[in-house]
């Protein structure tokens, strides 16, 4: 089960605030917003149509939170980073792989 699916089937859970603000954080520094003020991110705007991130702003994003919250890009299928639409969606992956981690390993 890919990392989408089990946020499709998760019960709802409140977002990490940490990692909605490094999130936004990283966000705001692509955006060349200096400093990086993260309360002007929306987490429900779209990443490609409101912000205008291309594909290659798209994997800095990840690169950089991942790095930053200890998740492991491989993690992650190419299916699941291309399913990102918002920044909720990345907080919402990165805290489900996370989850799945503190388990013990990816969840199947």
């Amino acid at each position: 089960m890919t990392q989408q699916a089990l946020i499709q089937n998760a019960a709802p859970t409140p977002p990490d605030p940490d990692v909605a603000r490094i999130v936004a954080g990283h966000l705001a520094r692509i955006l060349g917003r200096e400093p990086p003020d993260v309360d002007t991110i929306d987490p429900d705007a779209g990443l490609f149509e409101h912000y205008g991130l291309t594909s290659l702003n798209m994997v800095i994003l990840m690169t950089s939170v991942c790095e930053d919250t200890g998740t492991p890009m491989f993690a992650f299928t190419e299916t699941d980073i291309a399913r990102l639409r918002t920044p909720r969606d990345v907080v919402d992956l990165i805290a489900s792989a996370r989850r799945s981690s503190d388990k013990g390993g990816q969840a199947t």
